[in-house]
């Protein structure tokens, strides 16, 4: 009989677990335990929410925002003119940390989740097929400049922590 890497059980495949030197079969990635220890490595690189800027304030604003914006703004408008509810606040230029950015609300935008994802995997440099297909567009509803025609900083309500 030939040895495989995988094993079938009532018609399921089964394959190692990804987690290297673990012989456990799951049905696809890592077994309940590495993949528990990997989303707890993962946390610990991206940090807290809190110092991502997503804590009680951000969640906040999220929540306000998404509720006066309720629908997805379809930057690569493949949704061919049907509404979808907005579920995630979009930053349209990504901040990478820039606090004023971060903060400045002709900065938001709602997505979809379909929309989120394939926007950050464009915004990461991951490429897709789907994603080259159609480059990201404005929505004219949400435009990536303040009143003015200029990029900047934004006043807001709070100064960061040990800030002047």
């Amino acid at each position: 009989m030939h040895a495989s890497a995988s094993a079938k059980t009532n018609g399921a495949r089964f394959v190692p677990c990804a987690q290297p030197g673990c012989a456990a079969l799951v049905s696809s990635g890592r077994c309940e335990a590495h993949q528990a220890a990997h989303y707890r490595q993962q946390d610990a690189r991206r940090g807290s929410e809190g110092k991502l800027g997503h804590g009680r304030r951000y969640r906040s604003a999220r929540m306000l925002f998404l509720s006066s914006h309720p629908f997805c703004t379809d930057p690569f408008l493949s949704h061919e003119g049907r509404l979808r509810p907005a579920v995630v606040l979009d930053h349209i230029i990504p901040h990478r940390g820039d606090y004023d950015l971060f903060w400045a609300e002709w900065n938001w935008q709602g997505l979809c989740l379909a929309c989120n994802d394939r926007k950050t995997a464009l915004d990461h440099g991951r490429t897709r097929r789907e994603s080259e297909s159609k480059p990201p567009l404005l929505n004219s509803t949400s435009t990536a400049t303040k009143p003015g025609g200029s990029v900047g900083s934004t006043t807001h309500p709070e100064t960061p922590r040990g800030g002047a």
